[in-house]
């Protein structure tokens, strides 16, 4: 197999490469491993129930499940929410949706402030788990 390399590629050519990537590893991460969120959904809500009861917050599988993903977003940091995480994945479907329909009705779409932008990234970093 011959090898690629990305730097003698025109930069059109590379964005298009690195798109269908990420495209294949969310599609991946959203079909195989769509329990995870649910999972680590329910040990939020299982340590809230227990805090709000005044018990004790015992090791089950849905805290296991939390630990383990705030760990590997701790570890992997953006590629979690760029890559595996479903809401990432369902963000970016939506804006190609919304750049495919503003395609064909021959629109320009609405774009926000780069410096405005670039603050709602930092921020957006605290919302992925």
């Amino acid at each position: 197999m011959k090898n690629l390399d990305l730097s003698t590629l025109p930069a059109k050519k590379r964005k298009q490469i690195v798109s269908c990537l990420r495209a294949g590893i969310q599609l991946l991460y959203f079909l195989f491993l769509p329990s995870v969120f649910t999972a680590a959904f329910n040990g939020v809500k299982y340590i809230f129930t227990q805090l709000g009861q005044g018990e004790k917050i015992e090791m089950t599988a849905f805290v296991s499940a939390l630990l383990l993903v705030c760990a590997f977003t701790i570890v992997f940091g953006r590629f979690f929410c760029g890559f595996a995480c479903a809401f990432g994945s369902l963000g970016d479907a939506m804006h190609a949706i919304y750049g495919i329909i503003c395609k064909k009705r021959k629109k320009k779409p609405i774009r926000i402030k780069p410096e405005l932008a670039k603050n709602w990234r930092w921020s957006n970093t605290a919302f992925c788990f």
